[in-house]
């Protein structure tokens, strides 16, 4: 099993990257991962963060067609 974790923008069901990912994987849960969100002006950016207290928080898919989504 394939799985991504997208956040921010990807999350919008207006994004056409979020409309061809519902078309090749399936929601599973929504999660985080410990990173910290910075602005790079219209998208986010991330990094991961070893503080327990930096948190982003996102959708996990699993990916039905890994080969068209990565």
């Amino acid at each position: 099993m394939e799985f991504l974790f997208v956040y921010g923008t990807l999350r919008d069901p207006q994004n056409q990257v979020a409309q061809f990912l519902k078309s090749n994987a399936d929601f599973y849960a929504e999660g985080y991962f410990y990173g910290k969100l910075f602005d790079l002006g219209d998208y986010p950016g991330a990094i991961e963060s070893e503080n327990p207290e930096d948190k982003v928080f996102g959708s996990i898919f699993q990916v039905r067609n890994p080969d068209a989504v990565f």
